[in-house]
């Protein structure tokens, strides 16, 4: 019996030891997805926080129907995509409007042109023409609103 006994804590032992080895691999190996989404998380919030822009000038065009704004890229990164960010304009203390991207224009529509290297890339110290198309004049005062991709926005209170 003593004999017996000993085989089968010997067993015992031998297979919780191997749990023990496979619940470790696993919770490392979880530690180690977190780590990943952790580490990507903080890359994009530091990209977010080094994209800025100022609206520097704008105002009414009548005989394009449309407003223009000068932007600048102030930030430290590169910005891609032009085309993915929202633009809201509206009067003042009034509400903003929705202004969808489209390369051609058109009332009720926003487009670009970039006055430096014109590569769809938003350098830094690079100013984008940006042309919002609402068909007629909001009042004296208007305020813009540009909404990246990822929620940050900037906006300004223009007289036009």
């Amino acid at each position: 019996m003593g004999e017996s006994t000993a085989i089968a804590h010997a067993i015992f032992i031998i297979v919780a030891t191997i749990l023990a080895g496979m619940v470790a691999m696993v919770v490392l190996s979880k530690l180690s997805s977190l780590q990943s989404v952790i580490s990507q998380g903080i890359q994009e919030q530091e990209y977010a926080y080094s994209v800025k822009l100022t609206i520097v000038y704008g105002y009414y065009n009548d005989s394009s129907g449309a407003y223009i704004f000068y932007v600048k890229n102030t930030g430290t990164s590169t910005f891609g995509n032009i085309s993915n960010i929202d633009v809201y304009l509206g009067p003042a203390n009034g509400t903003l409007q929705y202004y969808p991207y489209n390369s051609s224009g058109g009332e009720g529509y926003w487009n670009y042109t970039e006055l430096g290297i014109r590569d769809g890339m938003w350098e830094p110290g690079e100013t984008v023409k940006i042309y919002v198309y609402t068909g007629e004049s909001l009042g004296e005062l208007v305020k813009i609103r540009i909404v990246m991709p990822w929620g940050t926005y900037f906006e300004e209170t223009i007289e036009s």
